[in-house]
């Protein structure tokens, strides 16, 4: 309801002039009749004092005061005879009316269906509840007006005189009752009035009048239950519901300023409910106030439609504004841009170019909207005076009650350009209870927490050109949840001050707009080691300023000047102990400031005792158990024979002090020691032992007090576990640990944002040269000679670790594994010195980099576990991390209890996820061999990756490939490798993913040793292709030793069931023909339709040689003829037979393409392809059919299959085993694989004593036959077959992994020969120069690509980033050259250019993707030494020319300068 200026009565009675323009002087068209309705005011006589007799009571205690009224609840209206209305009143009734006799007149109601029986019913209640009043008791009241009155039962004998312009004040809260009961008639004259002030609702006050009632401009607040007639007339502006028992007639009454009366069921009466609070969330270091700018709206669009647009509770106006409403019966305004004329921005009802002489109106403070409110409105007389009170307030209700602390508040106000006047009383204030009030005049509710009095304003307070600040400082009582703003003065002398700018209004009328509302908490004191600083400081507007004083522990006491920054570094030393915060905030005038504001003293938290768990109790010696939360800084160290069990949902938070303290020794990690070992190699004491069980975590202290200015970026060490790598591990039967360190993580345990999670070995940290970060970059590094650790994971969590898990160099069986684990990155890692292990340029934050990494261990067991990384943006998919990372490592990764009949997974598979690899098995000096059985990848960019790791079995996995995210996908990716069975797997697309050109179920690149042979044999078996796959089975360069058999391709795909490209091709023979030998054919089934292709190109093809030329071999297949399906046989080849030697005249011809040919045979599906064999037979039986085997071929076939038994096997004879085998086998074909495991032979310690004392290589009486002077000179020239022998030769001498490390990192020549081993991705062996410079060196060589070492061809365009078409690069066969290449530091760079560059750079990072420096170069300068700054380590250097990355080169540094 609005009651904005409008013709007024002066005291002869006569009409004032018009007082605001007519609605043509608006900026809108079409809202004349809301501007009219505005111009309407609530006409009421002169104030008449207040008696006040105090507070009587009139509480009956034992009675109800609530008074029953039956079916009448639901009438707001009623009369026992006839209800009379005249066209002026216009009767609305939220709720029933109704008439025993008949209805006269324009009465509305918004309930339907009001019956005669309704009718009757209600009166009969109504006479009830007229009877129940008379029945209580009551206090007595000598006259009806002049009282102030709490909650309780009053009454007023005899009949009541005529009551006019006096007051009767009610009082109370939401629960407060009143009954005032009316002995005979009671007749209200004109400015009666009835007050409820406090929370009073009107629905708790009921009038029972048992004679008749008159009212002539009057009203009584509440239910109105009358014995008689009742006549009402004039204004009747209070909520109420009137029931008589006569007649009830209006005459020209009105609601307000509004022609018409409204009424209220009195069952529910009470104003409407605006909109409801915010969800009770207390704010952090934010704004209490929701929607403070006036933004938000319940509309759509959102934008303001007419005035009196925020919710007053009554049903006349509207609820546009979110969170906002009227604290009494006016009505505040809304505006927005965009919003009807009398509610836009800047221009509105009450600013405009008029008023302020031509100057454009200001806009909001902030935003697009702001809200306005009356802060008076009163009507004066001739003499200026004012002879009644209306005022308008912004009510907010909080979404989570005030504490009781200190708040700082703000808001900004600018006055209404079309203001006569304006008051210095403009405040805000908060209050407990609600304090709606149910009339237009000023709040008398007393505010609780802040008084709108202490509210001070800036110099530019009242302007109607400029934004004024107003705020405060007060401290909460606790539970206020009402900010509410306006004027809380009445008309007093001196509350007003006339604004003497142009305006129409001759009256007392001010109106000021409202933005950018904030009650905020005051900042709280926080230290982190000796630095102080504040949480949620003020905002930069309030100009606050801080001071601390500082106690020492000598008691000597520093203060600091107030500054208006709150950070402050204590001295150290001497150990601060305490420290006292005070806040000062100067008034918006700068004339003074608000009280200060000191907080108690506060005890510095590093140096509080208890804090942390003390130093005695990080030293575990006995069997303890902690079951509560505890908080750990520096190292737990567990002592050989000691066990600490952590349980009962325990949280032990450990302190990040290696950030803290990058070169403090104690570290906060936990160490499980080995055992102690006496000097004749005999067990003293066996290795500590922890068990974290029963849902207890492992976690960061994440703190922002505790010494970091960081504390997002905390990470802690992990659990370290000691070993003895001499010694073997027990069988987990048997008790003891034979003096390894051991940790169990089982029952619901969570290890999270750990550097390493837990790590059978030890690791160093260094740093590299700072980075983009605040923090140097991160190296870390294996130690050898500390492997053996047992780490065992049962239903456990590594949730955002870096490596979650982490195994190093340890050569005897292993007992460690994990069970229905979950390994998972949720988020980038904490710490931002974590980089991809390969780098990127610019640096990418990631997640989860390992769930496992294997080093040199071997019989690492993963059953049932779910590996699922961070989900980084496409572009960034590689650097998603991988599920278990293995090098030189054997190990197994099945399902829980796999079907040998079914070959299916009767229990739960490992389930590979979001990861860029999930399995990746790299092999260098001694090799690693996996089997995967039974487990399922999705969403990965390789599900499984295997670069020389010979003699592994892939069998019965799941491959979905590719999502919207990753669309680059391989589901298994061989290279380098030999002797690995893949065979009855699954490769398919991922649901969602409906197509692409680059997903490919298996790719294998360059499994032969040397073009053109046919070394030791891989057979790609038994498995199915199916879905979106660009090509299902990819061959990639030599693959001369690998064979296809009796898979079952469901295309067509989009390339090509089988695609071959570059150099080499696959073994000569696919199948055989031999009649003796049915099963021998290749027997595969392809796809039931394909497209016949050109030589050219190929499209959904059976076989497809992409690039046939003299390099590629030539071979033959063969099918079963006659067909007993005729998808054996490949229809769609490309291309077929002999190839056209290009540009050759008269044409050449070689062979470079494939033949296709029939096997005169017969034979069933059952010969076709023989069942595959699992590795479930026996050694023994492997042995008699390898001695009644005379046929190669199947010889190699039975040697693979009892290999995968010995080197899988964890018993310590086993590796002595499979050298006997190769060794009695004497075939070439093996030559490699014997090479390695003769060298770990040789190496491993003596398992052979049970106690695992021995300490020394292995007694033999010669080393293998090709160790000597040939492997000692191997780095110096000797040139080997190939480099896989080669890494083998060079690695062989030291003797030892310790001695490796120590190579790698003083021998440069060393590095560089495996470096350039490293770069050459075609050639044998690459993998294995890669593996071991990762293992032995620390650098991080990415896995071989599709496109690594490509001369421009591949599978398709998108799979190796080739250039689009008609698309030109800047600067084609630009050169890099960096000499001498290693380096020392001083690098000579030459470069070529083929066509003129405007600016020329060299950019050097470090392997992480770090920039490590730029350099300009110049045409002068082609040949110059650019002197490069850097530690010894692999750099990748990047030639760019006018912005462009032309050539790259990597860099080694053998020295550091």
């Amino acid at each position: 309801m609005k009651f904005h200026p409008y013709p007024l009565m002066s005291d002869a009675g006569k009409l004032s002039p018009q007082l605001y323009p007519p609605p043509n002087a608006l900026h809108s068209a079409g809202v004349g009749e809301r501007h009219t309705r505005k111009r309407r005011r609530w006409r009421a006589g002169a104030l008449m004092a207040t008696l006040l007799i105090g507070a009587a009571t009139g509480r009956a205690w034992g009675q109800s005061l609530t008074v029953p009224l039956g079916g009448a609840a639901q009438f707001g209206v009623l009369s026992g005879a006839t209800l009379t209305a005249d066209s002026a009143s216009a009767v609305r009734t939220y709720g029933r009316a109704g008439a025993a006799t008949a209805i006269v007149g324009p009465v509305q109601s918004t309930a339907e269906g009001t019956t005669p029986s309704l009718v009757s019913a209600a009166l009969a209640d109504l006479s009830a509840a007229r009877a129940y009043c008379a029945g209580l008791s009551a206090t007595a009241l000598t006259a009806f007006s002049g009282h102030t009155l709490s909650g309780g039962v009053y009454a007023v004998s005899g009949p009541a005189a005529p009551v006019t312009g006096t007051a009767l004040v009610l009082t109370g809260d939401t629960a407060s009752r009143f009954v005032i009961r009316v002995s005979g008639n009671l007749t209200l004259g004109a400015g009666a009035r009835v007050v409820l002030t406090g929370s009073v609702q009107p629905r708790h006050v009921t009038w029972c009048v048992s004679g008749s009632l008159t009212s002539t401009d009057a009203a009584l607040p509440g239910v109105v239950l009358v014995g008689g007639a009742a006549s009402l007339s004039g204004a009747w502006s209070a909520a109420s519901a009137v029931l008589a028992g006569g007649n009830l007639s209006l005459a020209a009454v009105r609601f307000g300023a509004d022609a018409g009366a409204e009424f209220f069921a009195a069952g529910a009466l009470r104003a409407r409910r605006c909109g409801a609070p915010m969800p009770s969330v207390p704010p952090v270091c934010a704004n209490w106030v929701s929607n403070g700018s006036f933004e938000l709206t319940n509309l759509v669009p959102p934008v303001p439609t007419t005035l009196q647009n925020v919710c007053n509770g009554l049903p006349t106006t509207t609820d546009e504004l979110r969170r906002w409403r009227s604290a009494n019966y006016g009505t505040p305004d809304w505006f927005r841009r965009g919003g009807a004329g009398a509610v836009g921005v800047p221009n509105n009802f009450f600013n405009s170019l008029q008023w302020l002489g031509g100057l454009t109106p200001t806009g909001p403070h902030t935003g697009d909207g702001y809200a306005g409110v009356h802060v008076c409105h009163d009507a004066t007389n001739a003499a200026g005076v004012p002879v009644s009170e209306y005022r308008e307030y912004l009510q907010h209700e909080l979404a989570t009650p005030l504490t009781a602390q200190h708040y700082y508040v703000e808001f900004r106000s600018l006055l209404a350009a079309n203001s006569s006047h304006a008051t210095p009383r403009l405040g805000i204030a908060t209050y407990r209870d609600d304090p709606y009030q149910s009339d237009f005049e000023h709040l008398r509710a007393a505010p609780s927490g802040m008084p709108a009095a202490l509210t001070r304003h800036d110099l530019n307070f009242n302007s109607s050109t400029v934004w004024s600040r107003s705020a405060g400082v007060f401290r909460a009582t606790g539970g206020e949840a009402h900010v509410v703003i306006g004027n809380f003065d009445d008309n007093s002398p001196g509350n007003y001050l006339p604004t003497g700018q142009p305006t129409s209004n001759t009256a007392l009328v001010g109106y000021q707009y409202v933005d950018d509302v904030l009650v905020q908490e005051f900042p709280q004191p926080a230290d982190s080691c000796y630095f102080l600083t504040v949480r949620c400081p003020l905002p930069a507007s309030a100009g606050a300023l801080y001071r601390w004083t500082i106690t020492y522990a000598d008691s000597s006491v520093v203060q600091s000047a107030f500054s208006s920054s709150p950070a402050y570094t204590a001295a150290y030393p001497p150990v601060p102990v305490r420290y006292v915060l005070t806040i000062r905030v100067p008034y918006p005038d700068q004339s003074g400031f608000f009280p200060d504001v000191t907080y108690p003293a506060r005890p510095f938290r590093l140096f509080t005792p208890g804090f942390f768990v003390s130093a005695a109790d990080l030293q575990i010696t006995g069997n303890v158990v902690w079951n509560t939360n505890k908080r750990v800084r520096g190292t737990l160290y567990i002592h050989p024979g000691a066990t600490l069990t952590i349980t009962s949902g325990a949280v032990i938070q450990f302190d990040d002090t290696r950030r803290l303290a990058p070169d403090l020794a104690n570290r906060t990690r936990v160490v499980v020691a080995a055992g102690r070992v006496r000097a004749d190699g005999t067990l003293e004491t066996d290795g500590g032992k922890l068990i974290v069980e029963q849902n207890a975590v492992l976690t960061v202290l994440y703190q922002r007090d505790i010494c970091d200015p960081l504390p997002e970026a905390r990470m802690w060490d992990g659990v370290v576990l000691g070993g003895r790598p001499t010694r073997t591990q027990p069988k987990p039967t048997l008790p003891g640990r034979n003096g390894q360190g051991m940790a169990v993580f089982q029952s619901g345990a969570r290890v999270e944002h750990a550097r390493y999670g837990a790590r059978a070995g030890h690791v160093t940290y260094t740093t590299a040269p700072p980075g983009p970060t605040l923090y140097p970059g991160l190296v870390v590094k294996q130690v050898a000679g500390n492997g053996g650790g047992i780490l065992i994971g049962e239903n456990a969590t590594f949730r955002d670790c870096y490596k979650s898990t982490s195994f190093t160099l340890y050569d005897l069986p292993n007992r460690s594994g994990f069970w229905h684990c979950t390994f998972e990155g949720t988020q980038v890692l904490r710490d931002p010195d974590f980089y991809p292990d390969w780098g990127s340029a610019p640096p990418v934050r990631v997640g989860m980099q390992y769930g496992a990494d294997l080093q040199t261990v071997r019989g690492i067991t993963f059953v049932g576990n779910t590996f699922r990384g961070y989900r980084l943006p496409a572009a960034n998919v590689r650097y998603r991390g991988n599920g278990i990372s293995a090098m030189d490592a054997t190990f197994t990764v099945k399902c829980d209890n796999f079907n040998a009949t079914t070959r299916t997974c009767d229990g739960g598979p490992n389930h590979f996820s979001q990861l860029s690899v999930g399995i990746s098995s790299t092999g260098s000096y001694k090799g690693g061999e996996v089997v995967v059985l039974g487990n399922v990848f999705t969403d990965n960019e390789r599900g499984i990756d295997l670069s020389a790791a010979h003699t592994s079995k892939v069998q019965y996995n799941r491959f979905e490939c590719g999502t919207a995210n990753v669309p680059d996908c391989h589901g298994l990716f061989l290279g380098n490798t030999y002797d690995v069975y893949p065979a009855g797997n699954v490769f398919t697309h991922t649901p969602t993913m409906t197509y692409s050109t680059t997903l490919v179920g298996m790719m294998i690149r360059n499994c032969s040793q040397t073009l053109g042979s046919n070394d030791y044999p891989l057979q790609v078996r038994s498995n199915t292709f199916g879905g979106n796959l660009a090509s299902a089975l990819y061959f990639r360069d030599n693959n001369t030793n690998v064979t296809f058999r009796c898979n079952e391709f469901n295309g067509p795909f989009v390339i090509a069931d089988v695609e071959l490209r570059g150099l080499g091709g696959i073994k000569t023979l696919q199948g055989e023909c031999d009649p003796t030998k049915p099963y021998t054919t290749a027997n595969n089934r392809f796809s039931p339709s394909c497209t016949p292709v050109q030589p050219a190109s190929a499209t959904q093809a059976h076989i497809a040689m992409q690039d046939g030329s003299a390099r590629r071999t030539w071979f033959r297949y063969y099918y079963p003829d006659p067909l007993i399906d005729p998808r054996m046989k490949p229809t769609c080849v490309q291309p077929y037979g002999p190839v056209q030697v290009a540009g050759s005249n008269p044409p050449v011809f070689v062979p470079g393409g494939m033949d296709v040919q029939p096997c005169g045979i017969i034979i069933d599906s059952a010969d076709a392809c023989p069942p595959i064999q699992l590795l479930a037979r026996s050694t023994d039986d492997i042995k008699a059919d390898l001695a009644a085997t005379p046929d190669h071929a199947k010889r190699q076939g039975l040697v693979s299959e009892l290999m995968h038994l010995y080197l899988t096997d964890t018993a310590a004879t086993a590796l002595d085993s499979a050298v006997a085998l190769l060794q009695r086998e004497d075939d070439p074909a093996y030559a490699h694989k014997r090479w390695q495991l003769e060298a770990r032979l040789y190496e491993s310690p003596d398992a052979s004593d049970a106690a695992g004392r021995a300490g020394r290589p292995r007694k033999r009486s010669a080393q293998p036959m090709w160790a000597g002077a040939s492997a000692q000179a191997a780095h110096r020239g000797a040139a080997p077959l190939d480099y896989g022998r080669r890494v083998v030769q060079l690695l062989f001498p030291y003797g030892s992994d310790s001695l490796r490390v120590e190579a790698f990192a003083t021998d440069a020549a060393l590095r560089a020969t495996f470096v350039a081993m490293a770069e050459d991705s075609l050639a044998w062996g690459c993998m294995a120069a890669r593996t071991a410079l990762n293992l032995y060196a620390g650098t991080h060589y990415p896995p071989i690509g599709d496109g690594d070492g490509e001369t421009g061809d591949g599978p398709a365009a998108a799979r190796h980033g080739a250039t689009a078409p008609g698309v030109q690069s800047a600067h084609p066969a630009a050169t890099l050259l960096l000499l001498p290449n290693p380096s020392t530091g001083h690098v000579r760079v030459g470069y070529g250019l083929p066509q003129a560059a405007t600016t020329v750079e060299l950019r050097v990072f470090n392997q992480w993707g770090q920039p490590q420096g730029t350099y300009t170069l110049t045409d002068e300068a082609l040949t110059a030494g650019v002197w490069l700054r850097l530690r010894a380590g692999i750099y990748h250097c990047q030639l760019v020319a006018d912005g462009a990355v032309v050539a790259k080169e990597r860099l080694l540094i053998a020295t550091e300068r």
